[in-house]
């Protein structure tokens, strides 16, 4: 096993992600919220200075960075468009000019596909769901037209797969714009960034998977040939991940994670630490997966199906199991399934008879 540290993909995300939180701002302080976290000063001082550039097309901004999905799983126009991959800021003016290349059809298929999979989960159904609606732009605009987002929402995806290559071509215009603008902002984070790029640096070398396994239990890191780590500082409290193929996969870690959300788990009493486990079990939806893992491992769509959820609120609901170390994923044949935590539980039923005195 292989374990990398590259900055420079951090960098992009970064630039990219900066873009999404200044338009998705109400969203991101309602999910900060919801996990107990406070917004680092220094990002919010960030995103402040970014909203007051004269440059910025409000409009532009709406229509390739709004998220069409409440943040569970982040979808946009201009995220979709830019593939969601690794890309390195060393490489930004390539990127940009791969985009421009791009025919009609593949830049429709990545933006459906983003949004089926948010909707679908598995990669094969997604593949499956596309060759259904693909056959023409009428029949996606139909597909699109039944889906649960608003009227604004609808139109300009409509736009979008109207004339793809314009509105490709438009975003590419505006991120090199905007580049000049990140980059003397995120100079403000250089103190921050030398000393959390050391840090990662360090533990990477030092502890190795060991690191990781404890930063994030949830990721079967051992499955893996090559682990890229990169560092994040805009999205300062994340965990990113993309399983690219069998043999390797990309994990982006906050630079705020261990103190705002894995110290707080790990390093508080134990009644804190199971309380937000008995809260997790104790929300309906939640306890309803956990019965299901009970039975095997599923995958988040196996799971939406049994209970009628959307696999959006899966991915919520997740989110937090997996904070919780109650569950965890595993990677088979490609897909991604879920598994119960079973030490977890037995380590909470141990710790309820301790303090009540039941045996």
């Amino acid at each position: 096993m292989k374990i990398i540290f590259d900055e420079a993909i951090g960098r992009f995300n970064d630039l990219v992600f900066s873009l999404y939180m200044l338009e998705n701002m109400n969203l991101m302080n309602k999910i900060i919220d919801e996990y107990g976290i406070e917004l680092d000063k220094d990002i919010v001082r960030f995103i402040e200075n970014i909203g007051k550039w004269k440059g910025l097309d409000r409009e532009k901004l709406r229509f390739f960075f709004h998220d069409y999905n409440n943040g569970t799983q982040l979808v946009s126009i201009g995220g979709a468009t830019l593939g969601y991959k690794e890309h390195r800021i060393d490489n930004f003016n390539e990127v940009l000019m791969d985009i421009g290349k791009k025919k009609e059809e593949e830049l429709i298929k990545n933006l459906i596909k983003v949004i089926l999979h948010s909707i679908i989960g598995n990669s094969n159904l997604v593949n499956e769901k596309y060759k259904e609606i693909c056959s023409s732009k009428r029949d996606i605009i139909e597909y699109i037209k039944n889906l649960s987002y608003t009227p604004e929402e609808k139109w300009n995806l409509f736009l979008f797969i109207d004339e793809p290559k314009k509105y490709a071509l438009e975003l590419c215009n505006f991120l090199r714009l905007y580049k000049p603008i990140f980059e003397n902002y995120y100079k403000n984070l250089d103190k921050i960034r030398e000393k959390f790029n050391k840090y990662l640096k360090e533990k990477i070398e030092e502890e190795g998977i060991e690191y990781l396994n404890n930063l994030f239990k949830a990721i079967p890191y051992k499955q893996f040939e090559n682990i890229c780590i990169y560092p994040l500082y805009i999205g300062f409290c994340s965990i990113n991940y993309n399983m690219i193929d069998d043999k390797n996969i990309f994990v982006g870690i906050g630079f705020k994670y261990e103190d705002y959300v894995l110290r707080r788990l790990k390093d508080t009493d134990e009644y804190d630490k199971y309380n937000l486990i008995l809260k997790a079990i104790s929300d309906k939806s939640k306890f309803s997966i956990i019965k299901l893992l009970m039975e095997r491992e599923m995958y988040g769509m196996e799971i939406a199906e049994r209970l009628n959820l959307t696999t959006a609120t899966i991915s919520h609901h997740m989110s937090q199991l997996f904070l919780a170390e109650i569950v965890l994923m595993d990677k088979q044949e490609g897909k991604v399934y879920y598994k119960l935590n079973k030490e977890t539980l037995k380590n909470t039923i141990k710790y309820l008879n301790n303090q009540f005195k039941l045996d």
